[in-house]
């Protein structure tokens, strides 16, 4: 068990070196050429990965270098409408779609009135649905 610590702890630090290298590495390489800035230390390669691990990749519940990934067991509680959507018969995955289309979209899929519907009452399909009087 005491081995084990140890060799997380190691392992820890050497992904924590090895990413900074790369942040130092990658930086004096490109942002002083393509932006004007001045090159950085290792320690301030370290700050600036430590920072973009916390902003962008996550740092909690041990997934300090998996930038933020779930195990496989994780996934499927995600995202419940995910789930719920697999569980959906084709005919209520079509019913949702058109139900979501309408609450964002406020009309039908193509783009208007029923064009049947429309010529029935005498308006052309360019009317819009609009009816000549």
């Amino acid at each position: 068990m005491k081995n084990f610590r140890v060799f997380g702890v190691a392992s820890l630090l050497i992904l924590l070196a090895l990413g900074s290298v790369v942040v130092m590495l990658l930086w004096n390489w490109l942002l002083p050429t393509l932006m004007g800035v001045g090159t950085i230390s290792f320690l301030q390669a370290v700050g600036i990965f430590a920072l973009a691990r916390i902003l962008f990749g996550g740092v909690g519940s041990g997934r300090l270098f998996t930038g933020g990934l779930m195990r496989g067991e994780d996934r499927e509680h995600i995202n419940p409408l995910r789930e719920k959507w697999m569980n959906m018969s084709k005919e209520e995955q079509k019913d949702f779609i058109y139900r979501h289309h309408e609450q964002h979209h406020g009309k039908s899929f193509c783009g208007g009135p029923d064009v049947s519907s429309s010529e029935e009452n005498g308006a052309s399909p360019s009317d819009n649905g609009k009816r000549n009087e």
